[in-house]
């Protein structure tokens, strides 16, 4: 669960993450559409899996809820871990945010 005391933890463990991941990507994977094909670029395609898995955790916490005002603490605690990502300077983890509260079911809340 994300909570509000862990928002910096969880911004921190992030961006350690995702540094690993894209630390590991070679060069050669983003040359000659290499990056299209999941088999020539698969350090790239572990970053976009992890992309979709963040940001559908991030939803699952918000949709979990079942009172308003639960969601409503949710989804502050979510734009609260974008800005710690934002000073983090973690702009990956800035678009897992905005695509969670871009997501429909999120969006229409």
């Amino acid at each position: 669960r994300l909570a509000h005391g862990r928002v910096e933890e969880v911004a921190q463990q992030l961006t350690a993450s995702e540094t690993v991941l894209y630390a590991a990507v070679p060069y050669t994977e983003l040359q000659a559409g290499n990056w299209l094909v999941r088999e020539r670029a698969p350090h790239l395609h572990r970053c976009y899996d992890w992309f979709g898995r963040v940001v559908h955790w991030l939803v699952q916490e918000v949709l979990e809820e079942e009172e308003v005002q639960a969601r409503a603490d949710v989804l502050g605690h979510i734009i609260q871990l974008g800005w710690k990502l934002r000073a983090l300077d973690n702009f990956h983890g800035i678009m897992e945010v905005l695509c969670c509260l871009s997501f429909p079911p999120v969006y229409r809340l």
